[in-house]
């Protein structure tokens, strides 16, 4: 399986939601998998423009700190494209699972970078990006 690759624009987020252990995630394999399900979420998919592949992540990170991440990576995968050729355990298969992954990873980031002071990327912060995603109330032209 390939490394999980980051563009360079979104360093400066991840570097404040782990910031010396003042940020409400201690490892970028933390953020990058918040960052994804965020993206998910709120259905912002963005490919990568300049990935870093200095600094790119072995799945092996993933798998020693969280045994459930293949488990997230398939059904996300399995949900996206209704395929359950999302399965298959072959290098192909591989790269679009990782892919997805980071693209919306990328999202999530961009969208932690549009709604939050770049000053403040506390937990009460995300916390409150979290909530108001949750909470969120359609418009009229969304019913």
């Amino acid at each position: 399986m390939r490394r999980f690759h980051r563009d360079r624009d979104k360093q400066p987020v991840i570097d404040a939601l782990i910031a010396d252990g003042k940020g409400p995630f201690s490892q970028i394999w933390q953020v990058m998998i918040f960052a994804s399900a965020l993206g998910f979420r709120i259905q912002k998919k963005v490919p990568l423009k300049e990935a870093d592949s200095n600094v790119a992540i072995p799945p092996s990170v993933f798998s020693n700190n969280c045994a459930s991440w293949p488990g997230y990576a398939y059904l996300l995968n399995l949900v996206e494209t209704s395929n359950p050729n999302v399965f298959n355990n072959d290098d192909s298969a591989d790269e679009r699972r990782i892919r997805l992954l980071e693209e919306y990873a990328n999202g999530g980031l961009e969208h932690i970078r549009e709604n939050l002071d770049s000053q403040n990327y506390s937990l009460d912060s995300v916390c409150r990006l979290i909530a108001q995603l949750l909470h969120k109330v359609p418009t009229t032209d969304q019913i």
